[in-house]
């Protein structure tokens, strides 16, 4: 990714194994038609916040490949996930953020870790099922954890221009 705060500079891009942000989108009706306006919400993004969407895409995954054995490896996958889903069934207890010896990798969030009421331990003792979400294979459980879209499928989904 392109433009994160977490990279020596804004050209240089930044390898997550994982990164959230919010898209908000909304159906408008312009000149008779209706067309869905999105916006980006990316907390780690040297880009406007909120930011168009468009704009958004355009700038963070403006990347060329050199061959197709590149791009498989570095191309963008996206899991769109409906808010209310997200809400009612996403918790993490942060200890992806730890060390072994329990230290923190980086500083925590402020903010308490995101909880539900049907939490239950992973093969690895934790309260967080982060790493269903992060599997970037489909599912059954479209309805819980979302829907897999390319760059090009989510670009489509919101009616913007390649």
């Amino acid at each position: 990714m392109l433009c994160q705060i977490a990279s020596d500079h804004p050209q240089k891009p930044c390898f997550w194994d994982y990164h959230v942000i919010l898209i908000q989108s909304s159906k408008v009706v312009k000149k008779g038609k209706s067309v869905v306006q999105a916006k980006a919400l990316d907390m780690d993004s040297h880009l406007p916040f909120p930011c168009a969407l468009q704009e958004y895409l355009d700038e963070t995954f403006n990347m060329r490949f050199s061959d197709k054995d590149e791009e498989n490896s570095f191309a963008p996958i996206f899991r769109l996930i409906r808010a209310e889903a997200y809400i009612q069934h996403f918790y993490s207890d942060r200890m992806h953020m730890k060390n072994k010896d329990g230290s923190w990798i980086a500083k925590p969030p402020s903010y308490d870790c995101i909880t539900t009421s049907n939490m239950k331990k992973n093969e690895n003792g934790s309260l967080s099922n982060l790493d269903d979400y992060i599997a970037m294979k489909k599912g059954k459980d479209a309805s819980k954890l979302g829907e897999i879209y390319t760059l090009e499928q989510l670009r489509s989904k919101f009616g913007l221009e390649s």
